[in-house]
């Protein structure tokens, strides 16, 4: 008999219950989905041994802080022109010079390869063309 919806709901209620559910449905199932079953908890516990702190060959990528407005200047463009270009807001971008915030994920990383090749960025984005040209957006505060 299949559980309802209910009863399903009730049996992923955190607990030893749960738990033992759980390890019993995926050793029950076979072939690919077992070997993903197997995976996904190899991994989760190799997340959890790496932020109790133990060693486990986890490489972590972490991007180099970046001075922004460094940046920004370096291919010679106004915060404008590069609130624009890069699809930042000018506020976030102001911010960011200015120190009160830094950037951090996809952000982070897209600054650094501008830092790295301002150029060779630029030329992706915008092709042979100038930097975008008028203002950038700035979000209104709610």
């Amino acid at each position: 008999m299949r559980e309802s919806r209910n009863e399903t709901i009730f049996n992923m209620m955190p607990g030893s219950r749960w738990r033992a559910d759980l390890m019993a449905r995926a050793a029950s199932v076979g072939g690919a989905m077992g070997d993903l079953f197997a995976s996904i908890k190899r991994g989760l516990e190799e997340a959890i041994a790496h932020q109790k702190g133990e060693k486990t060959g986890v490489q972590l990528f972490k991007p180099e802080e970046v001075n922004v407005k460094q940046v920004r200047e370096k291919p010679g463009l106004t915060q404008e022109q590069f609130a624009a270009t890069f699809g930042i807001s000018l506020g976030t971008l102001r911010h960011w010079e200015r120190g009160d915030r830094r950037p951090h994920g996809p952000a982070l990383v897209l600054l650094n390869a501008v830092a790295r090749e301002p150029g060779t960025v630029l030329r992706i984005l915008i092709g042979n063309g100038e930097p975008k040209k008028g203002r950038a957006v700035q979000k209104k505060a709610a």
